[in-house]
Order: structure tokens, then sequence, then C-alpha cells
């Protein structure tokens, strides 16, 4: 078994963590755990995490990708490409300071530049310390009617690759929101498809097709994920989605 972590920001809201705790919570787990990517090989003598983070806020590359550079870590970036802007000449400061409730409006993403540019994500590629998923284009719930499925899912995704110049072979539902249809929908194009459970996972494949995310926002304690009782629930929780 293995799990996928989920984690957003940087910060003091709800869907976020303190720097000084993602650092000792990062810190531990290069000496305890294999870090893997979607379709790698999954150790077997050893435990594996997969690190993701969602929505690609200026943040992760301000705070979360040094972190990764020092202590030689991988992680997946879901990116909502709709709200990314070519380069940017914001300050760092202003950047920072926009909360995630008005990141996504119409004149703050495209002038304030909370999410990180084209320039910062072709970095971040090129270093070989993170990977990228497709968050759609707009970050819709795209289980709800009349959302365009080609340009959330398919869009998105030939939109990455042609910018990353790299396949885009996962699919982050936004909100972790999908369907069974829906689902089936991604997984013609994406040879992964993730949502929030709480649950661990099995393999790459699972039963149903399905990768399961855990949320690590707003911990408590820096090695709260990895406690005996944390990883026993998420156990138990692949086995309960499996009899679904």
């Amino acid at each position: 078994m293995f799990s996928i972590l989920l984690y957003h920001r940087v910060g003091t809201s709800r869907i976020s963590n303190n720097y000084n705790l993602l650092r000792d919570h990062f810190s531990y787990i290069p000496d305890n755990y294999a870090i893997i990517l979607p379709g790698e090989p999954i150790p077997r003598k050893t435990p594996a995490l997969c690190i993701s983070f969602d929505d690609a806020s200026f943040d992760f590359y301000q705070y979360i990708f040094p972190l990764l550079q020092k202590l030689n870590l991988r992680a997946l970036l879901a990116v909502p490409v709709k709200y990314i802007v070519e380069k940017s000449y914001v300050d760092t400061a202003t950047r920072l300071s926009i909360p995630h409730y008005e990141a996504m409006n119409d004149g703050i993403y495209d002038s304030k530049a909370p999410y990180c540019s084209w320039e910062e994500i072709e970095e971040m590629v090129a270093s070989q310390h993170v990977a990228i998923a497709s968050h759609s284009y707009s970050h819709a719930n795209i289980t709800l009617p009349g959302v365009d499925l080609d340009k959330e899912v398919i869009f998105s995704k030939e939109l990455l690759e042609q910018r990353l110049k790299c396949p885009v072979t996962s699919f982050v539902y936004p909100f972790g929101k999908t369907s069974r249809d829906i689902h089936a929908f991604v997984s013609k194009h994406y040879a992964y498809g993730m949502k929030i459970s709480g649950a661990a996972n099995r393999s790459w494949e699972n039963n149903n097709g399905l990768l399961y995310r855990r949320c690590c926002d707003s911990l408590t304690h820096h090695l709260q994920p990895f406690s005996k009782a944390n990883r026993f629930g998420a156990t138990a929780k692949y086995f309960i989605n499996t009899m679904r």
C-alpha cells in the first residue's frame, strides 16, 4: 500500500499549513519513505508516498520548490491552466498576499499573478523535482450540468503538454468531485484520475481505476499523517472504497 498526500498552500488559511511545520514534515520523509510519481514502480520493502499539491499557487514556487530541491524530493503539481500567466513582474509580497478565495477572480489572477507563471512551471519541470497533472482548465466542478468536459479535461491536457513538452498522464479532480461516467471519460485521456477520499492505494490502477488522496491541510503536528492510526485508517478506507 502507498499513500498520495494532498496539500494546497503555505500559510494560515484552512487549506494551508505553516511553513515551519511543512519544513519539519517534509524533512521527515527522505529517511522514512520512498517517493514515487504516477506510474513508477512501487517498492515492496520500503514504505512509499506520492506528494501532491493542488492549484499551483505562487507559494508553491516560493516555498515548496526550494524545499524539494534541498531535500531531494519530488512532487506532483496539479495545474488549473486558465489561471497561469506567461510571466509575472508583480512583487513577491503582493503575489503571496492574495487569499485563495479571491485568487481565481477575473482581474486578480491575471493582474496580480497569485499562481505560478508558465516560466516558473517550466523551470520546476526542468529541475525534475516537479511533475505536472491537469487540475482541469478552470478548476470547475466537472460533475455539474453544462460543464464543457472537452475543455476542462482534454484541452487542459493538450495545453500543458504543448507548453511543457512532456506527457501529462494524471488528472486531479477539482474539489475531489467525480462520478462513474465522468471518470470513464477522463480515463480515455489520462492514465490516472485522482480524487480525495482519505484512503491509501494498493496500486496505480486499484480495483476501480481510481486513485485516492489523503488531505494534509491544517496539520496539527508534522508527523500526523505518518502515525500508525492514520496509516491504518487510510488502509481500511481503501478496502471500504473497493467494496462499494
